[in-house]
């Protein structure tokens, strides 16, 4: 038992690592810095300068994936935060993919 504890703990610090994640993403008119840890209620852009929070609706996470879905904070607009096994964003409105954000670490 004494063996199994350091290994839980050495156990929880790696997977706990895993779920933190920033990406630098570019759309159409700059580039923007994405910050997301596991379990936060929002997603922030930028968050070293007047940065914008994206409320985070759902998260669908597994072994094959990592997806947040968030509120853009406009009516009807929503997005998606795809952080493995591709890094992007997806911008929604009103339902329809309006644009693509390709991203990177």
């Amino acid at each position: 038992m004494i063996r199994l504890i350091p290994f839980a703990a050495a156990f929880t610090v790696v997977t706990s690592a895993s779920y933190a994640s920033g990406m630098v993403c570019k759309n159409p008119g700059r580039e923007y810095l994405l910050v997301y840890e596991q379990g936060d209620k929002a997603a922030v852009m930028n968050p070293d300068s007047d940065n914008a929070k994206w409320m985070v609706l759902a998260t669908l996470f597994d072994d094959r994936k990592h997806v947040v879905v968030v509120d853009l904070g406009q009516p009807g607009m929503a997005g998606l935060v795809h952080l493995r096994p591709y890094r992007k964003v997806e911008i929604f409105s009103n339902g329809k993919l309006v644009q693509t954000d390709g991203c990177q670490l």
